[in-house]
């Protein structure tokens, strides 16, 4: 048995986008709940939200995703007790 983790740094979808993109979720009674970032919040911290990450952006959904399908492949069959962590180099 094999027991590995993902950790995902800033991975770009719709809890990171714009709330006023309208993105929801809708919980099991029925209520919708805005997804997202306030604009003015992210216009407060233009030039600086990615100044903490080397590759100066966030991790697309892709790339978040082939973490996770290379940890299930037989090409990782060996590792055990791992943590990947897809952070673009954050936290180095």
């Amino acid at each position: 048995m094999r027991a590995n983790t993902v950790a995902f740094g800033h991975i770009q979808t719709r809890l990171t986008a714009a709330k006023e993109e309208g993105a929801f979720v809708t919980t099991a009674d029925g209520e919708k709940v805005a997804l997202g970032i306030p604009s003015a919040q992210k216009a407060a911290a233009k030039g600086m939200e990615y100044i903490d990450i080397p590759l100066r952006r966030p991790g697309s959904a892709t790339e978040a995703a082939s973490a996770v399908l290379a940890l299930a492949s037989p090409l990782m069959s060996y590792v055990n007790g791992e943590t990947i962590r897809v952070t673009g180099g954050r936290g180095m």
